[in-house]
């Protein structure tokens, strides 16, 4: 059975990537590197729709992996 599942990254995420991204294209004047470094971002949480139990999950500082919620 292939089973696929819905990625719903959160506000925090979204907002800290961001600052990441402009950190890097900004004060570090690199945009190419900026713009390689969201792609694999995407591209690796995007992957999490198949098989997302080979990560664990950060929750109020506890880390659980998926099986066990």
């Amino acid at each position: 059975m292939n089973n696929t599942y819905i990625i719903q990254p959160t506000a925090t995420f979204k907002e800290e990537l961001e600052q990441i991204i402009y950190y890097i294209k900004y004060n570090l004047k690199e945009p190419s590197i900026a713009i390689n470094f969201y792609k694999k971002v995407i591209r690796e949480v995007s992957s999490l729709k198949f098989m997302p139990e080979r990560y664990t999950i950060a929750y109020n500082d506890k880390i659980n992996t998926i099986e066990n919620f």
